[in-house]
């Protein structure tokens, strides 16, 4: 029976997720800096933050993170992903000023509430492919 909620698309393939999902390519992150301004210094609000791949390479660069997963399963591969990362927090919401959303947007229904109430005003919000 297919899985008409689009949070539960992967539960059931989580093991499968974190062995065979690709990374990122790190140009993504350089093309942030220039065009985003991401620092070191930025806090962002990954949504849809899966495992916590893109999560990773933010965190490598020195941003603090807040992952922002609504599927418990990934959510929780992405928690034991990042343990070792002491600028990283797990949530299901919050107001942050840069927010990056990647691949999961292709699948993912309308993001409720709106981005614009989860950046703050003048923040800054991305979508990579």
């Amino acid at each position: 029976m297919p899985v008409t909620d689009p949070t539960r698309r992967f539960s059931s393939r989580v093991e499968n997720y974190v062995r065979f999902r690709p990374g990122y390519p790190s140009p993504v992150i350089d093309l942030l800096r220039k065009e985003c301004g991401l620092t070191a210094s930025t806090v962002i609000a990954d949504v849809a933050s899966g495992t916590g791949i893109f999560t990773r390479m933010l965190l490598e660069k020195g941003s603090r993170v807040f992952g922002v997963e609504p599927n418990a399963e990934m959510r929780k591969a992405g928690e034991e992903f990042l343990v070792a990362y002491p600028h990283f927090t797990s949530v299901e919401g919050l107001r942050k000023r840069q927010l990056w959303r990647i691949t999961a947007l292709n699948w993912s229904p309308p993001p409720r509430p709106p981005i614009g109430s989860i950046v703050r005003r003048r923040g800054v919000s991305s979508c990579a492919f």
